[in-house]
């Protein structure tokens, strides 16, 4: 008998470059879920170098300031 098979989520990337990716959002994403999110952290969208939901449904945002020099998804 066989487990029965357990849904994955994938990350969804959110934002890039301080622009929402509107291709990306659903009805859980939505724009107002984000703004409400970076409202949060006291954050402005043109702030945001990136942000992603990862596996685990937490967003993970990186700001301009942190100067990384690539994205990571670190869980």
């Amino acid at each position: 008998m066989s487990k029965p098979f357990k849904e994955m989520n994938l990350p969804v990337e959110l934002i890039m470059d301080g622009e929402i990716i509107h291709k990306n959002l659903t009805s859980q994403y939505t724009e107002q879920w984000i703004n409400l999110k970076l409202s949060n952290r006291q954050l402005q969208l043109n702030q945001v170098l990136y942000a992603v939901v990862s596996t685990n449904g937490m967003l993970y945002v990186d700001e301009y300031k942190d100067q990384l020099s690539a994205p990571t998804d670190r869980e």
